[in-house]
């Protein structure tokens, strides 16, 4: 941080656009080289270029939204987040409420920030921008290879297929209490599995003699026991919801709920997000269909989300989330309803 006069300089050949004063855009601006804000400004500003792109709010100015550019400097008001590979400089008279994501930052007298100030070094940008790849998992010198790998399963749930069948062969014959023929015969237990499973089919039961003489009938198929178990039938789909239910659920989706803000100091655009899980959040306007915009905040992070007031915040996947505006904490239950919400500044 610094209080001496660290003015940005631009180059002459940058392209400049200028958003007049008494000027008010609603939406979001994606541009290059400098942008010079005097009006009011509803919404993301994002410079492409990040050598030359840069975004100064004079102190007439305001911007509520996101700014994202290589060099911010902020003489008016941002309420948001603001994100600067290089260099954010704020004068005297001139406000942030939003964190702050910067290589340098120079605040001078009278300026003031309210939000996370998250340094980022040059070396750790470079190192950002190609995640490390992962090594290779080499496998142990005696490691079986796959192929041999998958024949020695094979043959294992081979064995155990061969085991199973035999018990339920030998439990077969004792079922209910009987004697087999086998103990009859004097056989032991694993005489009897062996014979089991060496002995063939049953053969079917002879056609009772005819008075002339006649080919043999075919043999019909046994049809299984009333004793035996059932082919487990496929389970059955689930049915549709009915459509009252699917009414109820939109009429749900579509409730908006309004929180009221208690701190009037508290920056009225803007609320924070404290992400105990990953978390997704929808924004859209008022009487837009739909669902709007994704907002995306991974677990453990915080975020400063701005909202216009004609705009409405839906939590639709996460529900472990905080959610302060203007001193207020959002009551759970509201987050976990899925209704839409809106704020509305003291």
């Amino acid at each position: 941080m610094s209080d001496k006069n660290n003015g940005m300089r631009h180059s002459p050949k940058s392209v400049y656009t200028l958003i007049g004063t008494g000027m008010r855009i609603d939406g979001n601006i994606a541009c290059t080289g400098v942008l010079r804000v005097q009006g009011d400004i509803l919404g993301n500003v994002s410079c492409a270029d990040e050598s030359t792109g840069s975004v100064i709010v004079d102190s007439a100015g305001s911007v509520t939204g996101a700014v994202d550019a290589g060099h911010v400097e902020v003489r008016g008001r941002i309420v948001g987040p603001v994100r600067s590979n290089r260099s954010v400089e704020i004068h005297q008279g001139g406000s942030l409420s939003g964190d702050v994501s910067f290589r340098t930052l120079a605040i001078h007298a009278g300026g003031i920030v309210d939000g996370l100030l998250d340094p980022v070094p040059a070396a750790v940008n470079d190192a950002l921008a190609e995640p490390p790849r992962p090594a290779a998992k080499t496998p142990p010198p005696d490691a079986p290879s796959p192929k041999l790998a998958g024949g020695m399963r094979r043959i294992a749930f081979g064995a155990l297929a061969l085991a199973a069948f035999a018990i339920a062969a030998w439990a077969g014959l004792h079922r209910g209490g009987r004697t087999s023929p086998a103990e009859e015969a004097g056989l032991r237990p694993d005489e009897t599995l062996a014979a089991a499973a060496a002995a063939p089919a049953a053969a079917p039961l002879p056609a009772p003699p005819a008075t002339e003489p006649q080919e043999a009938a075919p043999a019909a198929p046994v049809e299984a026991s009333a004793a035996e178990p059932a082919a487990a039938a496929a389970p059955p789909e689930p049915a549709p919801p009915p459509p009252a239910a699917a009414e109820a659920q939109a009429r749900t989706d579509e409730r908006i709920l309004a929180v009221r803000g208690t701190n009037p100091n508290r920056p009225p655009g803007v609320f924070l997000l404290i992400s105990n899980s990953p978390s997704v959040l929808f924004r859209k306007k008022r009487d837009e269909p739909g669902d709007g915009d994704r907002i995306t905040v991974p677990a453990g992070e915080k975020a400063s989300v701005a909202v216009a007031p004609n705009e409405l915040i839906r939590v639709a996947q996460g529900h472990d989330v905080v959610i302060l505006y203007q001193g207020r904490k959002v009551p759970r239950d509201t987050i976990e309803s899925g209704a839409w919400i809106s704020f509305v500044p003291r």
